[in-house]
Parts: structure tokens; C-alpha cells; sequence
């Protein structure tokens, strides 16, 4: 501090007023800048940084669960504008202590929800009422602007085929009816909610949905993309796009990555299974540039030798022949440059083209 650097050459009183007059000069700049612009403090760029955070894991679980499609992301669909604050208000529920947790204080809550949280409080104790048939249903209309009245659950497929005296095919009616009513009832809460933020907050919405696009960005098959056809030798094909199970304790220099990692000379066969991922919590750097991660720089995992890098060191794609489907999929610019010249070598069918993904 200014002690320690000029402590030897400046008296205590001198140095006391040059803090004070940083101090002030500082509040002088943010209220001058204020004034003629809106200037956010610490405190709301950190609530809208977790409120980020929140639509992001909310995002990459809707495309797991296939809530929301790769080509929405990539079109930027604006159905998508509702649907994620609207299903994070449903995903922060559900999740003990996450942003959403209404057992903490309300000063906790990220400010864009403080003043629902009567209505948050209602939304939780029906959620815990419905089934995971009806969270679903839910979850898909939220997802898609459907009304859950014109859906159609299993338990309605389950009462059309009933059999049964009149008075319990009408008793096992009315009490679909009646839960139709419930997801109704919740469907317009949570759209409420959301879009009340989405209009009480509409620019700093537009930019916490932009950062979630830009963090699950979709890898779009438009240049360098591989084609290698799939070979009937692979054997229970998993999706690499599906983070791999926590168990696995191992560290990034245990890991037997084999003769596929992209840093290897060794790297003379194409690779027919899935790698293991290095867990996220091992890598704070990007294995490529060593950047280090952050916040809205994040970490991206190559998806034909596992490892983690930014989003610049995995600009390409490829489609891989254990995949499940012949859709591109990210891979790191090592893997790319030496499988591409391994396929040519080995004479795989293939197709490419040049560029790169933005």
C-alpha cells in the first residue's frame, strides 16, 4: 500500500490526505460520469453477474434436456428472450441453496427477484405438489410459450384408455382437470414473474441474455468441418457432450489421455471412443494459452481429447466418428490440425472446408 511504498519518505499526516483525495477524486469521476450516463456500481454489476450465472446453467440444462434446440441458440430465436428467465425462475427453485433459495434472507436474492418473492414463495410450494411428469410438461411450455392447456400429459393419455364404470372414468377426469389447473395456475405465475423483469429491467435483460448466448454458444457447421463416416466397430456410443461423472478423482497429470492428446507426437491413430473429461474444478487455465478463466471467459471442452480451453483455442469443429449424430462438435486447434492431417494420411472419407467458427 501507499505505507509500505513511500512510508520512508513521506510524513503519516501527508499520506493520510492523499488517500482522502484519491478517495474523493474517485467519487468526484463516478458522479460526473453518472450524470451523463448510466454508470453501474459494484454492487449491480455483481448482481448481474449471478443473475447471468443463473440463466446460463439454466440454459445449458434446457439444451440437455432438449428444452431448447442448438438451432435456437444459434438464431438467436426470440422465443428464447422469455423462455430463460422464465425457466430460471424454475431451475434457481429447484435447486437447494442456489440464487433462488427462499429459505435465506431476501438480501440474498439477486435484486431483479427481491420484489416477487411472495410470489416466488407461492410458485415453490405448488412445484412441490406436481410430479416429475408435470414438472416436465411445465418445463416444455415455459419453454416454448405453449398454454399447459392445449398439452397433453401422460396421465390424460393414461385416462383415455381407462376402463372402468362411468362415475370413475368421470372421477379420473376431473382430477386431470384439475391438475391441468395447477400447471395453468403456475404456468401464468412464473410468466408473470419473468416478465415483469424482462419489462421493469429490459436493458440490463438484454445484456445478461446476450452473455448467456455468448457462453453457450452453438457450434455452427460452416468451415472447417470433417466429415469421417461412423465405422460399425464402435460399441455403446455415448454423447461427448455430456459432462462426465464426478467419481472420477483423477487429476489432469494422472489421466492416461493415451496416444490422442493432442500435445502427443504420438498421435497415430483416429481415436474410436469418447475421451474422459478433465473435471472442471482441476483446470483454471486454458490448456492451449494459458489463459486464465473468469467469469464470462469460460472454459469449453475439446471434445476429441477432453481437455479444457477457451473459447479462442476451440474455434473449430468437427464431426467425429463416435458421435452420435453427424453434427459438428468443438474440438481444440491441436486436435484439429493433427487429425485433419491424420485423416488425409489414413485416407478417411472426409469432407472439409476452410475458416473458422466465430
Amino acid at each position: 500500500g501507499i505505507n509500505a511504498e513511500y512510508g520512508a519518505c513521506y510524513p503519516e499526516d501527508l499520506i493520510d490526505t492523499l488517500r482522502w483525495f484519491d478517495y474523493n477524486w474517485a467519487e468526484f469521476e463516478f458522479s460526473y460520469v453518472s450524470r451523463m450516463c448510466p454508470v453501474k456500481n459494484t454492487e449491480e454489476l455483481y448482481q448481474q453477474h449471478v443473475t447471468t450465472i443463473l440463466f446460463s446453467e439454466t440454459t445449458a440444462i434446457a439444451l440437455k434436456d432438449q428444452l431448447i434446440s442448438d438451432e435456437q441458440m444459434g438464431s438467436y430465436d426470440p422465443v428464447l428472450m422469455l423462455a430463460i428467465p422464465r425457466l430460471s425462475i424454475l431451475y434457481g427453485l429447484e435447486q437447494e441453496d442456489g440464487l433462488l433459495d427462499l429459505n435465506k434472507d431476501p438480501s440474498c436474492l439477486p435484486v431483479y427477484f427481491r420484489p416477487h418473492i411472495s410470489n416466488l414463495v407461492g410458485v415453490k410450494a405448488s412445484l412441490n405438489d406436481l410430479t416429475s411428469e408435470e414438472i416436465r410438461v411445465l418445463k416444455h411450455c415455459l419453454a416454448s410459450s405453449l398454454d399447459p392447456l392445449q398439452t397433453e400429459t401422460e396421465r390424460e393419455r393414461e385416462t383415455e384408455t381407462e376402463t372402468g364404470t362411468d362415475e370413475e372414468v368421470r372421477d379420473s377426469k376431473r382430477v386431470v382437470a384439475q391438475r391441468r389447473e395447477v400447471l395453468q395456475s403456475l404456468y401464468v405465475s412464473v410468466s408473470s414473474i419473468a416478465d415483469q423483469m424482462i419489462t421493469n429491467h429490459a436493458k440490463d435483460l438484454r445484456q445478461m441474455l446476450q452473455h448467456t448466448f455468448k457462453m453457450n454458444q452453438t457450434i455452427e457447421p460452416s468451415h472447417n468441418i470433417i466429415m469421417v463416416d461412423k465405422t460399425d466397430e464402435i460399441r455403446q456410443i455415448t454423447s461427448t457432450c455430456v459432462e462426465p461423472s464426478t467419481s472420477d478423482h483423477s487429476t489432469s497429470e494422472e489421466r492416461d489421455l493415451g496416444p490422442y492428446y493432442c500435445d502427443d507426437d504420438n498421435f497415430t491413430q483416429i481415436r474410436q471412443e469418447p475421451p474422459t473429461w478433465v473435471p472442471d474444478n482441476e483446470v483454471t487455465q486454458c490448456s492451449s494459452c494459458k489463459e486464465t478463466f473468469t467469469m464470462l471467459k469460460r472454459k469449453h471442452h475439446c471434445r476429441y481429447c477432453g481437455n479444457i480451453f477457451c473459447q479462442s483455442c476451440t474455434g473449430k469443429s468437427a464431426v467425429l466418428n463416435f458421435t452420435k449424430t453427424r453434427s459438428p462438435v468443438r474440438v481444440c486447434d491441436g486436435c484439429y490440425t493433427q487429425y485433419t492431417t491424420l485423416v488425409a494420411a489414413q485416407g478417411e472419407p472426409s469432407s472439409s472446408s476452410t475458416g473458422s467458427l466465430s
